[in-house]
């Protein structure tokens, strides 16, 4: 689908060391497509800057919505999900 939209090939993907990006699978698809894979280091956030900024910015905007709703805390969770 990236590449469909963006009419460039994915020829690097940087991932963390989730269970779905370790898959023999997975492993075996990147490798027959020529896609180079780059795993960071597991527990630092650091490396992923972007999505942890846009998380963040996410859970900002949540906290914001549901304060302004005055929903109790105990459903933020369920809300977020």
């Amino acid at each position: 689908m990236v590449e469909n939209q963006s009419g460039k090939c994915i020829c690097c993907l940087r991932t963390d060391r989730g269970g779905e990006f370790n898959s023999a699978e997975f492993i075996k698809f990147c490798e027959e497509n020529g896609i180079k894979r780059q795993l960071t280091t597991a527990y630092t956030p650091q490396q992923n800057g972007v999505v942890e900024r846009k998380n963040m910015t996410l859970m900002n905007l949540v906290r914001s919505m549901l304060s302004a709703m005055q929903v109790p805390k105990v459903f933020w969770l369920e809300v977020v999900n």
